[in-house]
């Protein structure tokens, strides 16, 4: 399960003690055969067993950035998600290389880490690349009359290869 996790998202593998907590908290949230009619747990306990906070280990979060700086400040952080604390989530921050801890945040998981690596290596690649075609355009285009009705004087002066 743990090796699952780290696969699918590709977070690094020092983060295996987090994948481990991960699974932890979950399987201790579904029904045993072990626990009188099929229990959950916190059900034992009678506490309720709220589902809808589990998420996708390693899949994209935004967090809630306190209001600390001034008003044209981000109000929110790009994260990942990597746990489960007693009343939110742990989120990683790649870009600061550290764990916080969050009750307010908001998830995409249909977009896992791996996926925002890729994006992030794309987007790098493409940014260039795209930066050196449009020179190339600008340097072949001219707005001077003159050259251009060289250039179409030259291609007529060109014999047909058919």
């Amino acid at each position: 399960m743990i090796r699952t996790k780290i696969l699918e998202s590709r977070i690094p593998k020092y983060f295996w003690g987090e994948a481990l907590k991960c699974s932890a908290y979950e399987l201790n949230r579904r029904p045993t055969a072990a626990l009188p009619r099929r229990k959950t747990p916190p059900g034992i306990w009678n506490r309720r067993n709220d589902l809808n906070k589990l998420r996708i280990f390693g899949c994209r979060a935004w967090y809630t950035i306190l209001p600390k700086g001034n008003k044209l400040d981000p109000k929110e952080g790009k994260a990942v998600m990597v746990g489960y604390t007693g009343g939110g989530y742990r989120l990683w921050l790649p870009d600061k290389q550290m764990v916080i801890k969050s009750r307010d945040a908001r998830f995409n998981e249909s977009t896992l880490y791996k996926t925002c690596i890729e994006n992030s290596k794309e987007e790098s690649v493409s940014k260039p690349t795209q930066a050196v075609l449009q020179e190339e355009e600008n340097k072949n285009v001219s707005d001077d009359e003159e050259s251009i009705q060289e250039q179409i004087t030259d291609s007529d002066d060109e014999p047909d290869e058919n």
